[in-house]
């Protein structure tokens, strides 16, 4: 009988490296939105007002980000364990780092930034994340491939013909 976790990470595996850097993503959304480690003091204080009634509602309110789901916390909880057991040290921070930079941006992580961190190109960050990508999945399943076999038609050659 599979435990749980191995059971999660055979429905993880089972629909592709997108979804397992999907999965990445996720958890490093999902750290962001744990709260805080040090405990805020709560102190009584006297709260701003304006002073003109026509200054309410023009002021920037400050938007939170939503608590995470316990669904959410139990998939952290996985990834942080699959990448503990699997990954070397250099592969986690850089996994991390990069995940931490795409986390809630539309334009996905920022290579660039990254790479002046690291000292090196960007292009060259972006491939090694994907080396370690690519490696984390072959560790977690080895058996599989992440291509679909298609059968490609024989082309016709000029040669084969006479």
């Amino acid at each position: 009988m599979q435990t749980i976790k191995q059971h999660e990470i055979d429905l993880i595996l089972n629909n592709g490296i997108d979804h397992l850097d999907n999965l990445l993503a996720e958890a490093c959304e999902t750290e962001k939105m744990m709260p805080s480690v040090r405990v805020k003091q709560r102190l009584t204080h006297w709260m701003d007002y304006k002073t003109e009634w026509t200054a309410y509602g023009y002021s920037k309110g400050k938007s939170r980000l939503p608590k995470p789901t316990p669904k959410q916390i139990d998939r952290y909880d996985l990834v942080i364990e699959m990448l503990s057991e699997h990954c070397t040290l250099e592969e986690r921070k850089l996994i991390w780092a990069v995940n931490h930079s795409g986390a809630f941006r539309d334009r996905g992580p920022q290579w660039s930034k990254i790479g002046k961190i690291l000292h090196i190109n960007y292009r060259t960050v972006k491939r090694r994340y994907l080396d370690a990508l690519y490696k984390l999945w072959y560790t977690l399943k080895p058996n599989t491939q992440n291509i679909e076999h298609k059968v490609l038609p024989m082309q016709s050659n000029s040669l084969n013909n006479r």
